[in-house]
């Protein structure tokens, strides 16, 4: 059984893990449709598709353009997200899971950010905004995580055809599929349980 310091799969190891961008995308270009959407986007994806650490990536960038940033979490029921009491043009509101606001928040929640510069907000389903970018996780992409957050010799000890079955067990939730890992690298257990 590991230490949790010592568990490769732990989330401090994990937050640190950059979103990868499909093919003939970039951070770069996300931003020039974003700017050519006004500022006003959505980041669409299951769950543990990347969705979140591409909002925060992009909430820095966005600050390191000048504008004021609000990265705000959603959540049910009434007052689902805590707003600025006043916004500019210069403020850009940040939303992650905005498919918890109810209609009546997130009519609030459009009306409020009239004013203000940008929303860009993360969702499970396409509607609310314009699509910015569709996450999407493919076993390669899963691996890819696996082989960058382990030493080699950690990686080789969990055959493709494991993390194969992980990825497919969690239905493509990335974020699911390495708490497993790390409940597993704790236990000492190393096969997907499917």
């Amino acid at each position: 059984m590991l230490r949790a310091r010592d568990n490769p799969f732990q989330s401090d190891r994990i937050e640190r893990v950059r979103y990868r961008f499909p093919d003939r995308s970039s951070l770069e270009l996300l931003l020039q449709r974003l700017k050519q959407l006004d500022y006003r986007g959505a980041l669409v994806g299951p769950e543990g598709s990347g969705k979140t650490t591409l909002l925060e990536e992009l909430h820095a960038r966005i600050q390191n353009l000048g504008y004021c940033t609000w990265l705000i979490r959603a959540r049910a029921g009434p007052a689902g997200v805590d707003l600025p009491l006043q916004l500019g043009k210069n403020d850009v509101l940040l939303i992650d899971s905005a498919e918890r606001l109810s209609w009546l928040e997130w009519r609030r929640l459009k009306w409020a950010s009239r004013s203000a510069g940008g929303l860009v907000i993360t969702s499970h389903r396409p509607g609310l905004l314009p699509t910015l970018l569709e996450c999407r996780t493919t076993p390669a992409l899963f691996r890819g995580i696996v082989r960058e957050l382990t030493s080699l010799d950690e990686f080789h000890r969990l055959p493709p055809e494991h993390l194969g079955q992980l990825f497919a067990a969690h239905q493509g939730n990335i974020r699911g599929a390495l708490r497993e890992l790390y409940n597993r690298a704790n236990t000492g257990g190393s096969e997907p349980e499917v």
